[in-house]
């Protein structure tokens, strides 16, 4: 990934930003971005890179931004799939194993009011309880288990492994290289289980669902995003390392105000929060933005972004950590000023 250093620090009023972060995405959900953006960027090449004797000779594709209420909507519904897992009558195995939240995981069932976790019946119902507006998109929705007895895979490579699936199926892979695709919600989730089995013989007790939705905006509709993540390298290693929820070394940095303005003025356009894992996302029609990230020691700028038709990626922007940031500042590469310093 392109990485966007420090641009320029100092001081700034912010305001305006979104409605607060209560939503968890985690690292893996951006991981599993990346691994699909990877996909689209060039879906020739994408076999060999995962070890898949499928090939896929598709043109390449823009990337897809990561949106934290699809995160939150797909979150629900891998807590619906788990908390109900074995009191499902599906007839499929797992029984929970079904994008309807229904009382026999089919469409035609009744919608499962006061089971576990229960958000909405259909995908729709699900994606406005968390708030996110229908009207206008429309939707992909991609749910897998995968079981094991014993220990499953975690972390990184549980998602390259859920990826590899996904690309495997034909219809799932469609829906990663959809060409009017646009916004990316995912979660995914091991958990062990005891009886009642959903349909999975013994030793089989971890089961692992996973949610991927792949949403586009109407013909009509030309806003784009402009994303990113917002990093503090604390391994060194010049990258951002996806970590667990609870790993004191997780880097992306969250709850950083992020602000799109019209370039070369101060007229700001759109604003958000980062994610828990760093990321943002900002909707915004075709134009040219100055973008700011609100850090601690001051703001970041990021000038002369252009969107035109299709989303912007500006790269992971790396923070420095305190030291870092006095050592810049005393180094030739910096100059010194009242607010901060500047490259």
């Amino acid at each position: 990934m392109d990485r966007t250093g420090l641009v320029a620090i100092g001081s700034m009023l912010i305001f305006a930003v979104t409605a607060s972060d209560a939503c968890a995405q985690t690292d893996w959900d951006l991981y599993a971005l990346r691994l699909t953006n990877r996909a689209r960027s060039n879906p020739t090449a994408e076999a060999a890179i995962i070890g898949s004797s499928v090939v896929d000779n598709r043109a390449p594709l823009p990337p897809l931004a990561l949106h934290r209420l699809v995160c939150q909507a797909a979150k629900n519904h891998v807590n619906w799939m788990h908390d109900n897992f074995g009191t499902i009558p599906s007839g499929f195995v797992p029984d929970t194993w079904t994008i309807f939240e229904s009382t026999d995981g089919r469409a035609s069932g009744a919608a499962a009011v006061g089971t576990p976790s229960f958000t909405g019946k259909w995908p729709e119902d699900r994606l406005e309880a968390v708030g996110f507006d229908t009207f206008a998109v429309s939707y992909l929705y991609s749910v897998g288990p995968r079981w094991s007895a014993g220990t499953m895979d975690s972390g990184a490579a549980a998602i390259e492994g859920d990826h590899k699936a996904r690309w495997e199926d034909n219809g799932f892979r469609s829906a990663i290289l959809h060409n009017r695709a646009t916004f990316f919600g995912h979660d995914a989730e091991t958990r062990t289980f005891f009886p009642p089995r959903g349909g999975l013989s013994p030793p089989i007790d971890h089961l692992r669902f996973w949610e991927m939705n792949v949403l586009y905006y109407s013909t009509t509709d030309p806003r784009r995003h402009i994303f990113g993540v917002v990093y503090r390298d604390r391994n060194s290693d010049g990258a951002w390392t996806p970590r667990e929820e609870d790993d004191p070394f997780r880097e992306g940095l969250p709850g950083v105000a992020c602000i799109a303005y019209i370039a070369g003025t101060d007229t700001a356009v759109a604003s958000e929060t980062t994610m828990p894992n760093g990321a943002f996302s900002l909707l915004l029609a075709p134009g040219s933005y100055d973008v700011a990230i609100a850090i601690p020691e001051g703001v970041l700028w990021i000038h002369g972004v252009q969107v035109v038709d299709q989303n912007v990626e500006v790269g992971d922007v790396e923070v420095l950590g305190p030291e870092e940031f006095f050592e810049a500042c005393l180094s030739s590469t910096f100059a010194f000023f009242e607010t901060g310093c500047v490259r």
